[in-house]
């Protein structure tokens, strides 16, 4: 019996349905009233989830070739790889749906705004109860979140992490997994899945001519092209969807590994688009940072962004191409870009402190252009 050849585009459709078609969990978050006060709050939330809807949107769109090349840039393999695939739908799928609530008990991931301050009445970091934990050196001792039972690696400050000059502002966020054994569990109230992650004070003060989310560029801002694409780094959007790609029922992507890209081949988090562009396909599929990224630009595109090409035939595309840390943008559609408007410039250093998972590690390490030293 002769069949009819199945078209590539029903071909692609099918692919992507049966990967979507895998559970994807809804999760819930429980943001700390501290958070409000800083600038942290659901018009935030309200980025990333875009970030997740609109790349689950044009990844599962056969047809969006910008799409098709900002994943290539991105992992460094076609967006048909199924495994590649199947990693981003999952990712974008969860972080589309995620929901906020007011129940902190019943939340699986709890998001904090404190800075990770730690050892004062009332801070939710608390040196662990014990005559040996208290006389012991600090990098040997067991730090604990007394109110979520989550511990932090021994070592770590978290968001409070000095780099090689004792500075402590260069790390923007930090997540924390690892719990008490189900039997030993001191808050069985809780869920028993909650994780939780830090946004620092470092990502979360932005100056005067700084937005934090892409969102504050108003539509008519024709300057927002000119920027290379690594001014916005350090948008909290950015930052927060990169943490969820670390809680273990989102992808459960892991923090700190030999750098790539360093040639001391240090133990660090890879982060900037600048260093997520130099990452092979193997690595670039467990760096948080692509993942946000790939959401980044999905957002970009339905702003009529794109990343400029090295291949076009526009000469002024392939200069900015070839801006230094990374290339820049250009419109997708020239008719429908704005006329020339205020200029905003985004350069800001950014860096992680990896999730912990209670095993030894040395002192975290921090990311950044302009800032030299640790992260975890």
């Amino acid at each position: 019996m002769h069949y009819k050849p199945i078209s590539l585009t029903l071909w692609w459709v099918l692919l992507v349905k049966s990967i979507s078609a895998a559970s994807v969990e809804e999760l819930t978050y429980w943001i700390g009233p501290e958070c409000d006060g800083k600038g942290f709050n659901e018009a935030v939330m309200n980025e990333v989830r875009d970030m997740g809807t609109e790349g689950s949107k044009r990844v599962g769109d056969g047809n969006d070739e910008i799409m098709a090349h900002a994943f290539k840039t991105v992992f460094k393999v076609e967006k048909s790889d199924e495994n590649a695939l199947s990693q981003v739908t999952k990712a974008f799928d969860t972080i589309a749906k995620l929901k906020q609530t007011d129940d902190k008990k019943a939340s699986d991931v709890r998001i904090y705004c404190d800075n990770d301050d730690a050892g004062q009445q009332g801070n939710r970091w608390q040196l662990k109860p014990g005559k040996k934990n208290r006389k012991a050196p600090f990098e040997d001792q067991t730090w604990w979140d007394e109110q979520d039972a989550i511990y932090r690696p021994k070592g770590s400050k978290g968001c409070q992490s000095e780099d090689d000059e004792g500075r402590t502002d260069g790390t923007l966020a930090q997540t924390y997994k690892t719990k008490d054994l189900p039997q030993y569990d001191m808050l069985p109230d809780h869920n028993p899945n909650r994780e939780t992650f830090t946004i620092c004070d470092a990502g979360l003060e932005f100056g005067d001519g700084d937005y934090k989310l892409l969102g504050d560029f108003k539509e008519d801002d024709a300057k927002i092209v000119q920027l290379p694409v690594t001014d916005f780094d350090a948008l909290l959007s950015l930052t927060v969807f990169h943490e969820f790609c670390h809680i273990t029922r989102v992808l459960d992507l892991p923090g700190d590994r030999p750098d790539p890209n360093d040639p001391d081949n240090r133990i660090t988090e890879v982060t900037e688009w600048e260093n997520v562009l130099k990452l092979d396909a193997e690595t670039a599929i467990i760096t948080p940072d692509a993942f946000a990224w790939l959401g980044m630009l999905a957002i970009m595109e339905k702003r009529n962004l794109r990343l400029a090409r090295k291949d076009s035939e526009d000469e002024e595309e392939k200069k900015r191409a070839d801006l230094e840390h990374g290339g820049g943008l250009v419109w997708v559609d020239k008719e429908k870009a704005p006329k020339p408007n205020s200029k905003r410039t985004l350069v800001k250093p950014r860096g992680f402190v990896a999730p912990n998972h209670l095993v030894p590690s040395a002192t975290p390490r921090i990311r950044g252009r302009l800032v030299a030293g640790l992260a975890a």
